[in-house]
């Protein structure tokens, strides 16, 4: 029952994380390319694309430590799930405190 639960929350972290990270990436867009240099906006959809796009291309996977070996399942889990809404929200508050400078 457990490796259903897992699927599960690896395909909703997935779906999720890409939606936010687009939403994120067409926010910074807007504020640090459209203004200054006139491009277009992107929707959602287009950054959604464009983060994959990116992320497919520049993506390295580390190699596993020993830490990494004694870790359980969840923990594996929660700390994807955690990198995946995290790191927008991250790079979204960051880009905020860097547009007051603007």
């Amino acid at each position: 029952m457990k490796i259903i639960g897992y699927i599960t929350t690896a395909i909703v972290t997935t779906v999720l994380g890409s939606i936010w990270s687009g939403y994120v990436l067409s926010v910074l867009w807007r504020w640090f390319i459209v203004k200054p240099f006139g491009a277009p906006s992107l929707t959602i959809a287009t950054a959604i694309g464009i983060s994959m796009v990116v992320s497919y291309i520049t993506f390295q996977r580390l190699p596993d430590t020993t830490v990494e070996k004694n870790k359980s399942a969840s923990e594996k889990m929660l700390e994807a799930v955690l990198w995946t809404l995290m790191k927008p929200a991250f790079a979204l508050g960051f880009g905020a405190i860097v547009r007051l400078w603007v």
